[in-house]
């Protein structure tokens, strides 16, 4: 796939210039010290990537009771940065208020 070997390595370039800035432009840390048995790209391509093995629609369906789930395929935010993409995705989510319907249309937006 020579589209999603192209988003890594502009990935990976944007990562190695943020993670070597002397002034970061990032000031939240959520996690420190904590080191994970992958790559980054092996972490991508397991839970970030189009076709990621443990996708957010199998999280979603599998997790959330989520149905008719549809996730767009990431793309970038401006065509000056490589290091920032989104994506929309879309289910049903199971309501159990009330009076209510017993389930509703939802979205949310991923962003890295």
């Amino acid at each position: 796939e020579k589209l999603g070997e192209t988003v890594l390595e502009s990935m990976r370039v944007a990562w190695v210039s943020v993670r070597d800035a002397k002034d970061p432009s990032y000031a939240n840390v959520v996690i420190k010290g904590a080191n994970l048995p992958c790559t980054l790209e092996k972490f991508y391509n397991f839970f970030l990537s189009d076709s990621s093995l443990h996708s957010v629609a199998d999280f979603k369906g599998t997790s959330q009771s989520d149905s008719a789930i549809k996730t767009s395929p990431w793309s970038p935010l401006s065509d000056r940065d490589a290091f920032s993409f989104d994506r929309a995705v879309r289910y049903v989510h199971p309501a159990s208020a009330p009076m209510a319907p017993p389930s509703a249309a939802a979205a949310n937006e991923q962003r890295y």
